[in-house]
């Protein structure tokens, strides 16, 4: 798997884990299928009964709608931004400037509500 694909496929999976919810109930079963179990888009067809071509179909559709989500909400982006500033306190290596990393964090959280 090329570095891009692997990109994708992880972007594809952060959306489904925030926007997952908000797929119709065949979307989010074809999505869970190819991107969680990893099934081809022929196993998926034959499981509910429907052509590649509609799988396929699905999966863009599905992927384009929930980046609109997130072009308007964010969340994806956000926890990413918070994984990355988390990440960055847990590198600190003095356990007093770390406490106070965090403690800043906390509050700039608190102040985001």
């Amino acid at each position: 798997m090329s570095a891009t694909s692997l990109k994708e496929r992880q972007r594809a999976i952060a959306l489904i884990n925030a926007y997952g919810a908000l797929l119709t109930e065949t979307q989010a079963r074809i999505m869970e299928n190819y991107y969680f179990y990893d099934l081809s888009l022929a196993e998926i067809a034959e499981q509910d009964g429907i052509s590649r071509a509609a799988v396929s179909e699905a999966i863009k559709n599905a992927l384009a709608k929930m980046e609109e989500f997130e072009s308007k909400l964010g969340l994806v982006s956000k926890k990413q931004k918070e994984e990355d500033a988390l990440a960055k306190i847990c590198k600190i290596e003095d356990p007093s400037m770390r406490l106070k990393a965090f403690d800043e964090y906390v509050e700039g959280l608190k102040n985001g509500i």
